[in-house]
């Protein structure tokens, strides 16, 4: 007896380790570097790694009886990964049933087949639901898993070997159950300690910039701006000489484009909101958008507005229209052979989403995910100051900022804050 307690325990460990041990791999060779396409593939081998290792070393229950956890890694991979994913994993599982088993018996089948479809319909909403809730699902899922695995197996063997199995069939419902969950947990963990990781470095990249334009901005804004006053007044004089005002005309541009870059670098020095009162949505994009329309039309771009409902949020007026501003006018610039410009607002009791979507050249998931980083910019003469206000803007303003794009089609930004 306590033989068999020792390689059951034995081969728990195994299977739990087999399916630890490939998420480890992944976290650590391919959790920082999602913006790549190989992720998706080793997340599919990693997934066939552990089903298949489960399967080719099972837990002996009792004399003739065995059971094995190749179902958490079918249910983990395919609902973190997509229906893609669990297409392949279901093959592949099929595929180890007719190898190992040669002639798999019909409710072998039917529990693939049941499970497969229960994943398919929790697949649709998963990754909307909170860590807690994800958690919930994967143990729901192999619980069912296995409840279905039960049924068949009462309905395919004799009366008589049901009650002497019964302790080990609770015993591998409870082992299904709290490992599915343990592993959800961990994955959740992980992912949380990454996006940490990543907040904590986008934390320290906005305060050395923070720092750098509180204590170099104003003490080069000062000699700019006596500067071009004295220029102005050389412009006035020689006014007449065509080729001297034309050089004086492209100085005052360029340190214009320099304040305004220092402008950039104080709002980003202090984005919290300092003056915050009560703004009605509707009212803050129409304000922004008969500010950029001119804009817009030299640039040929139509702005489309629908679905702006009543909603107010928290925040500093004249920075909430600086992020809305700055975001437009990339969505502008983003198609200068024109086009549309799209900007739908939906409000409800607890959030406020507005969406800008564009009709531009688009952008690769490694530069969306740069964006919001200091000094990076798609644009030739843009600073990426700008984007980094919006994104900070959003965040005092306790909300966020996502950016949807793809080569050749467009980018979305959604900007979700919180309504009062």
């Amino acid at each position: 007896m306590k033989e068999r307690m020792s390689f059951m325990l034995t081969s728990l460990l195994s299977n739990l380790f087999f399916i630890l041990f490939p998420i480890f791999l992944y976290d650590v060779f391919w959790g920082e570097r999602r913006r790549h396409k190989l992720p998706n593939l080793s997340y599919t081998l990693m997934g066939l790694l552990s089903i298949g290792l489960c399967m080719l070393f099972p837990i002996g229950l009792t004399a003739g009886h065995q059971f094995d956890l190749h179902l958490i890694p079918f249910i983990i991979a395919s609902l973190y990964g997509g229906h893609r994913i669990s297409a392949w994993l279901a093959g592949f599982m099929l595929l180890l049933d007719i190898l190992l088993i040669h002639d798999p018996s019909p409710y072998t089948l039917l529990i693939n087949a049941v499970t497969a479809l229960l994943i398919q319909i929790g697949i649709i909403r998963f990754r909307t639901y909170s860590p807690k809730m994800k958690i919930s699902v994967v143990v729901l899922l192999s619980t069912l898993s296995v409840m279905v695995s039960l049924y068949g197996f009462y309905m395919n063997t004799p009366e008589e070997v049901h009650d002497p199995l019964t302790g080990y069939i609770l015993l591998g419902l409870s082992i299904q159950a709290l490992s599915s969950g343990m592993i959800a947990g961990f994955i959740e963990a992980m992912r949380k300690n990454m996006l940490m990781r990543n907040e904590m470095m986008q934390i320290q990249r906005l305060q050395v910039i923070g720092e750098l334009a509180a204590s170099v901005s104003h003490e080069v804004r000062n000699p700019l701006t006596v500067s071009r006053g004295f220029l102005q007044l050389l412009l006035e004089r020689h006014k007449d000489n065509e080729q001297d005002a034309r050089y004086l005309r492209l100085t005052l541009e360029e340190m214009d484009r320099a304040q305004h870059i220092i402008t950039d670098y104080l709002a980003y020095a202090k984005p919290e909101a300092e003056m915050v009162s009560r703004l009605r949505v509707a009212d803050e994009l129409a304000y922004v958008i008969s500010v950029l329309e001119p804009y817009a039309l030299l640039g040929k771009v139509e702005i489309k507005v629908s679905g702006v409902g009543e909603g107010f949020v928290l925040g500093d007026k004249h920075k909430f229209r600086q992020c809305l501003i700055n975001l437009l006018k990339n969505g502008i610039e983003a198609m200068p052979g024109g086009g549309t410009l799209e900007v739908k607002a939906v409000c409800d009791s607890k959030k406020a989403r507005i969406c800008i979507i564009d009709s531009g050249a688009g952008m690769s998931t490694e530069e969306v995910e740069r964006l919001g980083t200091p000094y990076y910019t798609t644009k030739t003469k843009g600073t990426g100051l700008g984007t980094m206000v919006a994104f900070s803007v959003a965040k005092a303003m306790n909300g966020g900022i996502e950016v949807s794009s793809t080569k050749g089609k467009g980018t979305k930004f959604i900007i979700t804050l919180p309504t009062c």
